[in-house]
């Protein structure tokens, strides 16, 4: 199953991985950015929330933070809040 289906994130991740190789981010950095946003998305799809973009809100990024803040060291939680 493809993680991004029906949504417009393939698109976007196209665009925003540019924009952070134009910004001379490193490889680690954009892989760590695009992991985020994959777990993000799976996170959203388990618990039955927008997985597009357009749709997700402050709740959503909300409740996946806190999902990793309690599973989680902070300083992971801190550097997934940092890719988003």
């Amino acid at each position: 199953m493809r993680m991004f289906e029906d949504t417009d994130l393939p698109r976007l991740a196209v665009s925003w991985q540019r924009h952070l190789q134009a910004a001379n981010r490193s490889p680690k950095t954009i892989r760590i950015y695009f992991d985020t946003v994959r777990q993000l998305v799976a996170s959203c799809a388990e618990h039955d929330r927008p997985t597009d973009p357009a749709d997700m809100g402050r709740r959503d990024v909300e409740a996946f933070m806190t999902h990793l803040l309690a599973t989680r060291f902070s300083s992971t939680a801190a550097t997934r809040y940092r890719g988003l």
